[in-house]
């Protein structure tokens, strides 16, 4: 199963390698070829659209399909959306096109999630979804780093996408099911999945709004700041780089402890270190590492949030759990994005700052009420629960 799981990743890391050749292209052609800013605005953000339609299907795919199945046909979505926007330059059709990717994406998400927490045990959980999460953010880093190489003129940056889609698609053949469970997988309700894992659902939609908050605004403090295009691309490099190196040791924490706990200091922590970004200074290298660390720290819950909600689930509910967490995800997103914009109306440049720290506190206090007892290791049947399920 090892050798199956690195099959997966790959297949994961080729294809959002393709993600992010195409999320810069798309930008970069609709700006040449004269949409505007608020048709392009349009064309890139119907991504998330989609995005929630794919949370809702996935489950359907993975009951049906399996995970191989569901995969490969989501990766030949993703390489039909790349290979014809060229053909057709149209913003009503280029919006069409997002629209799939999103879903796509958003699916493809639920169905390798649901297969790595149905394959892994609750002791490696966290661990293994905090390298899967790494894979991701660094293969979609990859892809923008390739379209420098191929240019964004002509047919090349989508052919490029086109193949990294196929090539993670080749990836998946004849990937084993763990146990063959979504073969005979089972819807779970939404109120039953938060009555049985009220803190990992929670958590998961306010760590959603945190995330989107910080990660959406991080240019744009940068430039209000004075920072040159150089040194804005270095400080939201940077809050990309925490992931990769503060969330797996973390997630392991998780692993071998009870996960309320490692949750709750990794928020506060979180809420501390944005709370010194919005009164620390705004030049030298502070703000640097303020970001890597708060980058590591917010985006290290996302794994352990899917732990703590998977811990709680037999293995036949995880692929339609999944598709819930990933909507809540969505949802908390577009709140992240509308919350900092209205508060930047209001407070200033550091709203960024104040608006996470404020999501890092309210997920503290959700721990501290719906997982008490994983917090202070109480005895008897609920620190049972919170520990291990």
């Amino acid at each position: 199963m090892r050798m199956a799981r690195l099959r997966l990743l790959l297949g994961v890391a080729l294809v959002m390698a393709g993600n992010g050749v195409l999320l810069l292209v798309f930008g970069v052609r609709a700006t040449k070829a004269g949409f505007g800013p608020s048709v392009t605005s349009l064309i890139i953000g119907a991504y998330y659209g989609g995005f929630i339609a794919g949370s809702l299907s996935a489950p359907v795919l993975v009951r049906r399909l399996a995970t191989a199945r569901s995969f490969m046909l989501l990766c030949t979505i993703v390489a039909a959306a790349a290979i014809v926007p060229p053909l057709f330059v149209n913003p009503f059709f280029w919006t069409f096109l997002r629209l799939m990717l999103g879903f796509s994406f958003a699916a493809m998400y639920v169905v390798v999630e649901s297969w790595l927490n149905r394959s892994t045990p609750n002791d490696e959980r966290a661990r293994v979804l905090g390298v899967y999460l790494a894979v991701v953010m660094a293969a979609f880093a990859a892809g923008s780093l390739l379209v420098p190489v191929v240019g964004t003129k002509g047919h090349a940056p989508f052919l490029l996408a086109f193949w990294l889609a196929i090539a993670g698609a080749v990836a998946a053949v004849n990937l084993p099911e763990p146990g063959f469970t979504a073969l005979r997988a089972h819807a779970i309700g939404f109120r039953e999945l938060v009555q049985r894992a009220r803190l990992g659902t929670a958590s998961t939609a306010v760590t959603g709004f945190a995330n989107a908050a910080f990660i959406s605004s991080l240019a744009v403090w940068a430039t209000r700041n004075g920072y040159s295009e150089a040194r804005t691309s270095v400080f939201s490099t940077m809050a990309s780089a925490g992931p990769l190196l503060i969330q797996i040791p973390l997630a392991r924490w998780s692993d071998r402890s009870t996960r309320p706990k490692v949750m709750l200091i990794v928020t506060l922590v979180a809420a501390v270190v944005s709370i010194g970004g919005a009164l620390g200074p705004v030049n030298g290298y502070t703000p640097m590492i303020g970001i890597f660390v708060l980058g590591g720290l917010t985006y290290t819950l996302y794994s352990i949030n899917g732990a703590e909600t998977n811990d709680h689930l037999h293995l036949d509910e995880m692929p339609s759990a999944g598709g819930y967490l990933i909507l809540l995800t969505g949802l908390g997103a577009i709140a992240g994005s509308i919350t900092v914009g209205v508060a930047t109306r209001w407070i200033g440049n550091n709203a960024m700052f104040w608006v996470v720290a404020t999501a890092h506190v309210v997920i503290a206090a959700l721990i501290l009420v719906l997982g008490p007892a994983g917090v202070v290791g109480r005895s008897g049947r609920l620190a049972h629960l919170y520990s291990r399920t």
